[in-house]
């Protein structure tokens, strides 16, 4: 595998919703990618995709590059537009979602649960959610 990239796309969603513990878990790990993709695994290439407008500046991030996507601001930019910008990378979802289209067509998808408070607490969620 010596000298060929691999290419890691993260699902920038969370970086465009409000700050609550899984925004906060992904922005850390997010960073922590850039650190190590930065330092000590230069045979990574990283995107960050996120939907047009999404300020990323906080992040200070200095290898992961960004790429944004134009949408609307709800899990239809995930849902529809995402997949169409993720090309033959592997997508790493730290948000407890992911593109329904890609995982059925058994594309290369990580996905992070944060909690199956869903599963738990059913009607505190909406049918889409749960799905």
């Amino acid at each position: 595998m010596s000298g060929q990239q691999i290419e890691l796309a993260i699902n920038g969603r969370f970086m465009h919703q409000s700050v609550t513990g899984v925004q906060r878990v992904a922005r850390e790990l997010t960073r922590e990618i850039d650190h190590l993709v930065s330092t000590t695994h230069r045979q990574f290439r990283v995107r960050l995709i996120c939907r047009s407008g999404t300020d990323v500046g906080d992040l200070n991030l200095r290898s992961i590059d960004v790429q944004y996507v134009p949408g609307p601001r709800n899990s239809f930019w995930e849902q529809i537009f995402l997949p169409f910008a993720v090309g033959r990378a592997t997508l790493l979802c730290l948000g407890n979602t992911a593109p329904f289209a890609l995982m059925a067509r058994r594309r290369s998808v990580a996905l992070v649960i944060h909690d199956v408070s869903y599963r738990t607490f059913r009607n505190a969620y909406r049918l889409s959610y749960r799905i």
